[in-house]
């Protein structure tokens, strides 16, 4: 039997709504999708706070009725903006008289680091476990059932703004939708698409969209580190459209049709053509290249600056994995982050065949991380997993 889950995500520029189902160990099908556009967020407020209601019941409508499937219960994708990740180290005596580690030896030692971020202003909506240790084994994968006397390990929270969960909460009650949980973006997609054994070691992921870049860490199940830097594909269209003098629609076009990597001589004369109204305009393409290779280049520093900063300790040849719609859609875009950053860096491809494309790795992977946890698909069923993963 499929199931269907169906989730809402919240981006800078766009509300976009998404109805997955999927059959026990088969990858999810979008059923039903549809983006609205809308006046975005900024600095944490809403830009047009009476079109978001609206903008969210358009995308819903429309999505229900390209599934043809009537949905109450929703998910809400946190956006990176209104997102934070604390870590917490922590130990736990067993107390079995075997020594041997219980389920309930994990969740006490999961609750000895609660209360280690602000809960007036943020909210915990994930929770998981990086590694575990024990005694002098150092790290083990799963403790449960080993031997020994003190167990320990790193849990990271997510936490998201309690103003976003409040706006999110009355929309859906103005709505009549009822909040089943929430998805961290980059959780979403870093557990989704990052694989298990990259993760085992550490991975990272870097969403550059329109209007900023989420930075994320991953170490086995859980996100470690998360920041929010204010840059992303906007600043490199605001750019072009002020060194070359031409309107955003137009700078948007050059944006999509640079390739990164070309080369140039003394005489080179290359031309970057667009055609819009039936006219056609030619832009120098050395200018064109430097605009846009500056901008980026700084994005780059910034994300790698990012990482160096993170207080963990990542190897020379940690991952990183490239999503969003502001960067890793232009042509060349991966070797040129490549080279600026000194990592390897993959581009994210979602699983879903009518989203296969980065800009919508934050919606689809949202949908396969919940969709991961249904009752065929995993142990324990659908909402006891839930209750460990995601926080209402």
């Amino acid at each position: 039997m499929k199931q269907a889950v169906m989730v809402v995500d919240f981006g800078a520029s766009k509300i976009s709504c998404m109805i997955g189902t999927a059959s026990p160990g088969a990858r999810s099908d979008a059923e039903g999708v549809s983006s609205v556009p809308y006046a975005g967020y900024s600095a944490g407020r809403w830009m047009d706070p009476a079109g978001v209601a609206d903008a969210v019941y358009d995308a819903v409508r429309t999505a229900q009725q390209r599934a043809r499937h009537r949905m109450r219960d929703v998910y809400i994708v946190v956006p990176g903006d209104y997102t934070r990740v604390v870590c917490g180290k922590s130990g736990a005596q067993i107390t079995a008289k075997d020594n041997r580690v219980s389920r309930e030896d994990i969740e006490r030692l999961i609750r000895s680091t609660e209360g280690v971020y602000r809960p007036d202003r943020y909210k915990v909506i994930h929770r998981s476990m990086a590694y575990y240790s024990l005694d002098e084994m150092g790290r083990v994968e799963n403790p449960v059932g080993q031997r020994g006397r003190k167990l320990g390990g790193l849990i990271g929270y997510v936490l998201a703004d309690t103003l976003f969960l409040k706006d999110a909460q009355a929309i859906c009650d103005e709505l009549g939708l009822s909040i089943r949980g929430y998805v961290a973006s980059s959780l979403g997609q870093g557990m989704s698409y990052i694989p298990v054994e990259a993760r085992a070691r550490m991975a990272a992921l870097v969403d550059v969209g329109y209007a900023s870049t989420q930075v994320a860490l991953f170490q086995g199940e859980g996100m470690i580190y998360h920041e929010t830097l204010p840059v992303g594909g906007r600043h490199i269209v605001s750019d072009l459209a002020t060194g070359l003098e031409v309107s955003l629609d137009e700078a948007e076009m050059i944006k999509r049709r640079y390739v990164f990597g070309m080369t140039f001589t003394e005489d080179s004369n290359l031309k970057l053509l667009i055609e819009k109204d039936d006219r056609i305009t030619r832009f120098d393409y050395r200018l064109v290249h430097d605009i846009i290779e500056a901008r980026v280049e700084e994005i780059s520093e910034m994300v790698g600056n990012a990482l160096a900063g993170c207080g963990f300790r990542l190897g020379a040849r940690t991952p990183v994995y490239l999503s969003g719609g502001g960067l890793a859609m232009m042509r060349g875009a991966r070797p040129f982050i490549t080279t600026q950053l000194g990592r390897p860096v993959q581009v994210i491809t979602p699983h879903t065949a009518a989203m296969n494309t980065p800009n919508h790795a934050a919606l689809a992977g949202a949908v396969d991380y919940i969709l991961a946890y249904t009752e065929e698909s995993r142990p324990g069923g659908i909402r006891s997993a839930l209750r460990r993963f995601f926080t209402r």
